[in-house]
């Protein structure tokens, strides 16, 4: 959860909805900040899995430290 790989590569950005302009004006925006690694989630029916998965990131990300979540990964 705290460095997800999707298939085998890292991903730096994850995209998702219906709006085909507005990912690729996030691809441009977001190069000029040296993210080059995108993946595209799907269509607005991916937006409930998406938000899930930010949701379970930033509970652990507030609950715990990166050794913290390790050490329970490792369980």
């Amino acid at each position: 959860m705290l460095r997800p790989l999707f298939g085998h590569s890292d991903v730096q950005l994850m995209m998702a909805g219906d709006s085909k302009k507005a990912k690729e004006l996030a691809k441009i925006l977001t190069l000029d900040l040296g993210v080059d690694k995108f993946i595209d989630l799907g269509g607005d029916q991916s937006l409930t899995m998406f938000n899930e998965m930010v949701r379970s990131w930033k509970s652990a990300s507030l609950c715990c430290t990166e050794n913290k979540a390790w050490a329970e990964i490792r369980r």
